[in-house]
């Protein structure tokens, strides 16, 4: 015979057992109020596993040394390290001020270790849009964090640079970090130079895109040999889903006039453009409108700079130039015109400067196969993509867009006709 069920509980009694619990979390208060005071104390005896050295001397424990966690103070911080992530959680933690008592511990704290779980958890508070607003604002803690990024221990910095990616994607506090990163800015490149930590340059490419894309006197000053180096070094162990970010800083910096010579003089950015694509699925770089603009607008940078280069480099190596001319036919639909369209005159200049040098070329020395695999790609870019684009720049025609899309086209179709039927 199964045991009858207990009583449910009256309204007193839910409230008592409830009474220690975060919101409607199962997370206890007095638990983190508890690990918050071990760390106000820093009681080194309770925090780390101690040497002798260090037993016999704890009154004066030189700064440089670096000591390991006790291993169940170690598990309650990453314990608070995963709870935070709960939004009840981080306001709590907040509400108990416990900013001031984090930052004691990374002044005072000999363990890197420590250091990275409470950056991470500064990482977990900075999601939750009210701490975060309330964190922008506050220069001290911007002028803390970036006083960090000096640390050399990687996971650290993982940590760190998540805290200001998180926090400059609002665009109202971007020129306050901007301001406050000052010159410590040329540490983030060290970092592309020296790391081998495919997680840490992903967020340093990630917090350069965002800045450089906000401030370009940033860019300006920023724009070296040994920045474009430094991009073209790291890129072989790169994820994935950080060659996006790389891509079109590459833009970037093609956009701006010193970026232009820059890029010039560095001998290997196309085959390192290539080498970027290539670790990214051809049917979704084709699906991808960013990165190809991207890759389109720096072509079209380097072609006014150095024509000679660039088409000899890709009529040689033609992927490049297929991958723009599929995306474009990919884009050719009523949908995506009307979603992209914005993006189109980008490839039409592109094209149209391509086939202005190849006349150039044919006009001067009566060579018609010298750039053959470029040719034969871009008579692929037929009639009727030409003519779906002007259909939709009619139906649209008080469009500005369409305005400027349709010149861009005829221009193109022009110069297309006129060299196909002149030479070939």
């Amino acid at each position: 015979m199964r045991n009858p069920s207990p009583p449910p509980l009256n309204k007193e009694e839910n409230a008592l057992l409830r009474g220690d619990c975060i919101g409607d979390t199962v997370f206890s208060k007095k638990s983190i109020l508890t690990l918050l005071m071990k760390l106000y104390k820093h009681d080194v005896s309770i925090i780390y596993c101690l040497t002798e050295d260090v037993k016999n001397n704890l009154e004066d424990i030189p700064t440089e040394t670096i000591l390991e966690l006790e291993k169940d103070f170690e598990d309650e911080m990453c314990s608070l390290w995963d709870m935070c992530s709960n939004e009840q959680v981080a306001l709590y933690l907040e509400e108990n001020n416990c900013k001031p008592i984090f930052f004691d511990i990374l002044k005072q704290t000999y363990s890197p270790r420590l250091m990275e779980i409470i950056l991470g958890i500064f990482g977990n508070l900075v999601c939750v849009i009210e701490i975060r607003s309330k964190y922008n604002i506050d220069v001290e803690f911007r002028k803390s964090l970036v006083g960090y990024l000096h640390v050399t221990d990687a996971p650290c910095l993982v940590e760190l640079t998540r805290i200001i990616i998180a926090c400059i994607v609002d665009a109202n506090s971007i020129k306050n970090w901007i301001e406050t990163m000052g010159d410590s800015f040329s540490t983030l490149v060290n970092m592309v130079k020296n790391s081998l930590n495919e997680t840490l340059i992903g967020n340093v490419l990630e917090i350069m895109d965002i800045m450089f894309d906000a401030d370009e006197s940033l860019l300006d000053k920023n724009i070296t040999q040994e920045l474009i180096t430094s991009l073209t070094d790291c890129l072989p162990i790169l994820e994935k889903q950080t060659i996006k970010a790389w891509v079109h800083i590459i833009q970037l910096i093609s956009t701006n006039n010193k970026g232009q010579v820059t890029l010039g003089e560095n001998n290997t950015i196309l085959e390192k453009l290539q080498l970027s694509l290539s670790h990214i699925d051809k049917f979704e770089l084709i699906q991808n409108i960013n990165v190809i603009v991207s890759v389109v607008s720096i072509v079209t940078t380097l072609l006014q700079n150095d024509s000679s280069k660039v088409f000899i480099f890709l009529n040689k190596n033609i992927s490049i130039v297929q991958l723009i001319i599929e995306s474009l036919k990919n884009i050719i639909t009523k949908d995506l015109i009307d979603r992209y369209g914005v993006y189109l005159e980008f490839y039409f200049d592109l094209f149209k400067c391509i086939l202005a040098k190849i006349s150039d070329w044919l006009i001067e020395d009566h060579v018609t196969n010298k750039f053959e695999k470029i040719q034969q790609n871009i008579k692929t870019i037929d009639q009727s993509i030409l003519n779906n684009i002007l259909e939709y720049c009619q139906l649209n025609e008080n469009s500005d867009i369409c305005k400027s899309l349709k010149i861009s086209v005829e221009s193109f179709q022009s110069s297309y006709e006129n060299l196909f039927l002149k030479f070939v």
